[in-house]
């Protein structure tokens, strides 16, 4: 687990000095990404641990408003793995002066597959384009089981995204 943890430090050093120039959102801009995290949350007290791959395509309907269809899969050792779908939207912030730098705000509801609670997630993070059409996201959030189950997690994922 620490190799993967300064494997990403290093790799974020390394793509933070990558000169993009041009790197552009807007209107009618599609997205499809994919990301994966390792999430230690809380479950009625009881500290749990557990994994999530999920996938997410998105459409700009203003220069940075982005809707978002979202789909994932999580599991925890020892139990079946769980699933949900669900929409979202993010608000993007463009800063002056570099456009390889996107930070985001935004949340989805997730509807829980089978047996699986629905989740409310809120969530902030930053895509750094590494090419003009590639970017890698980080994201922290904080979601919740909106029903009285008293599920909620922080988490934080890494993934890459792909726009056109």
């Amino acid at each position: 687990m620490k190799r993967t943890h300064v494997f990403l430090l290093a790799a974020g050093v390394v793509l933070s000095g990558t000169v993009v120039g041009n790197a552009q959102i807007r209107q009618g801009t599609q997205e499809i990404g994919f990301s994966g995290s390792y999430t230690h949350g809380t479950k009625d007290n009881d500290d749990s641990r557990f994994w999530n791959v999920s996938g997410v395509y998105g459409y700009f309907v203003t220069d940075q408003l982005e809707i978002l269809g979202i789909g994932q899969l999580q599991g925890q050792k020892g139990e079946s793995t769980q699933g949900q779908i669900g929409a979202g939207a993010d608000w993007h912030f463009f800063m002056q002066g570099n456009p390889n730098f996107i930070p985001f705000v935004g949340a989805s509801y997730l509807f829980g597959v089978s047996d699986t609670p629905d989740a409310l997630d809120l969530h902030v993070g930053l895509k750094q384009f590494v090419t003009r059409n590639v970017a890698i996201k980080y994201q922290v959030g904080y979601g919740f089981d909106p029903s009285d189950t008293g599920d909620a997690n922080f988490g934080a994922s890494v993934g890459l995204s792909f726009f056109f």
